[in-house]
């Protein structure tokens, strides 16, 4: 498994890696589909995909 993260420089790196953490043990996710975490203190929206090569990509903005 590959995890790529692209944000910003600014981003709150700790808070992106708990989500990613969070979405890898999830019990259940389909393939290729995409899902939106937003935290607002941090004015971030996370977007997570798991390919069906079984990498997650994670981008922030």
């Amino acid at each position: 498994m590959k995890i790529m993260i692209e944000a910003p420089d600014n981003a709150n790196m700790t808070k992106v890696l708990h989500v990613v953490t969070d979405f890898i043990n999830r019990p259940v996710w389909e393939q290729n589909s995409f899902y939106y975490v937003q935290l607002p203190e941090d004015g971030m929206t996370i977007k997570l995909k798991m390919t069906s090569a079984g990498n997650i990509i994670a981008r922030v903005r």
